[in-house]
């Protein structure tokens, strides 16, 4: 968030986190923070598509260490290996998603 701040908003988020399925369900699209502990609290692949393709979201980033659940997470979703640009791990979201 403070990117977007330093360019004077010059960049929409999709939200600023993303994690566990809100308790009223993925359709609203609110999902809570990522920690970095274990992948148990990760929402399925497909709420993390959903919300990737309803906020037309173009990049994940995520401060290092990213943890190994996490990693596969975001590899089953978007089909990509993150950059590691300045501490910082950084997800190119592909045109067209994988299915699953």
């Amino acid at each position: 968030m403070v990117w977007q701040a330093s360019t004077d908003m010059a960049f929409r988020l999709g939200r600023a986190y993303v994690g566990p399925v809100h308790p009223e369900g993925a359709d609203a699209l609110g999902l809570r923070v990522i920690l970095s502990g274990s992948g148990a609290n990760l929402p399925p692949a497909n709420v993390l598509r959903t919300f990737i393709e309803g906020r037309d979201v173009k990049a994940v980033f995520a401060e290092e260490p990213v943890s190994q659940d996490v990693s596969a997470w975001l590899h089953d979703v978007l089909g990509t290996d993150p950059e590691s640009i300045d501490g910082v791990s950084v997800w190119t979201v592909p045109p067209r998603l994988p299915s699953s």
